[in-house]
């Protein structure tokens, strides 16, 4: 373990940037860019009351009833767009951290690629969820299908949970472990809609990350 460590110290140490702007934009492209658009958004709802927001809500984003319906396109408008309107530090500081940490381990294509299309793929797992719930009896699960979401948590816990795996093996099993321990904690402390995208979202960046992206990505003695 303490070799592991080690090997994980020395990566980050590699591939940390001079605190240069320069150096920073160089090595945190999707970062900064990602960070931008999450927080330009934010600042434009913001005084924006629930009510005002929820019409947003209908128009980019995303539940059981339009999956159901073949409105698939919705998947693609409500990463960026919060389900709760105005700027929240917390979320900004989750998506810094999320894809940062990915990007400095898998680079800035990796990034984007993840941050997008896993919140897109564990939006659809979210809905099929809360249906399979709703169909064992859950009246609160039912409520949710038709009530649209959105939010940047989802991919962020993708990006979490996927750059755990990038990793020497020691280190990224209890990482991941120390992730999903965690989503799984809190899932009874979320509303309910979340918790499930939240724990499909860490099981999909784990799959990925263990099968396909680590053997690329890591040096051959840490696969």
């Amino acid at each position: 373990m303490r070799g592991d460590l080690v090997a994980t110290w020395r990566l980050i140490r590699r591939r940390v940037p001079d605190a240069s702007p320069l150096g920073l934009l160089k090595t945190f492209p999707a970062t900064i860019l990602i960070v931008s658009l999450v927080v330009c958004i934010q600042m434009a709802t913001n005084g924006h009351t629930p009510a005002e927001q929820y019409p947003l809500l209908t128009r980019f984003g995303f539940d059981w009833e339009m999956l159901a319906q073949g409105r698939i396109w919705h998947i693609f408008t409500g990463t960026l767009i919060q389900s709760k309107p105005g700027f929240h530090y917390s979320m900004v500081i989750v998506v810094v951290t999320a894809t940062a940490v990915l990007e400095l381990l898998a680079g800035s294509r990796w990034t984007l690629v993840v941050f997008f299309v896993g919140d897109w793929v564990s939006s659809i797992l979210g809905v099929l969820g809360l249906r399979l719930l709703s169909a064992w009896g859950m009246a609160e699960a039912t409520s949710l299908l038709t009530l649209p979401d959105a939010g940047s948590s989802g991919a962020a816990h993708v990006a979490y949970a996927l750059a755990a795996t990038l990793l020497p093996t020691r280190v990224a099993i209890a990482l991941y472990g120390l992730t999903l321990g965690v989503t799984i904690a809190l899932l009874w402390e979320q509303e309910l809609a979340a918790a499930v995208t939240h724990l499909c979202a860490v099981l999909l960046g784990g799959a990925f990350g263990w099968f396909y992206l680590r053997p690329r990505v890591l040096p051959e003695e840490w696969v």
